[in-house]
């Protein structure tokens, strides 16, 4: 939960999703990020106290980790053009993807 707000993953639906649970009986959605059809979001984490969301995920994601931002006053929800290509050539000189499965955010 973000203040009032559940914020999901569907991969079926290849999209985050908030959702509204200020009343738990009738919760709805008042946001809604598309993602790619090949994009199926499985991990999602908010940043401490903050307003960013990182996600991770199979498919297209298998290798990628996008951001978003929510507003916690109205739980709008927009991705970040910034993120992770894990398909890439490493400092040791490996080549190879990194698959990274979840991810946080740290104060440290």
């Amino acid at each position: 939960m973000i203040g009032s707000y559940l914020v999901e993953t569907m991969q079926s639906g290849h999209a985050v999703v908030s959702l509204d649970m200020s009343d738990p009986e009738h919760p709805h959605e008042v946001s809604r990020i598309i993602l790619g059809p090949d994009d199926a979001p499985h991990w999602i984490a908010v940043e401490p106290g903050g307003d960013r969301l990182v996600l991770t995920g199979v498919g297209a994601l298998s290798t990628h980790v996008l951001f978003a931002t929510i507003n916690r006053a109205t739980g709008e929800l927009k991705l970040d053009s910034q993120s992770i290509d894990f398909t890439r050539s490493w400092p040791d000189g490996w080549k190879g993807s990194a698959i990274p499965h979840g991810a946080i955010f740290s104060n440290e």
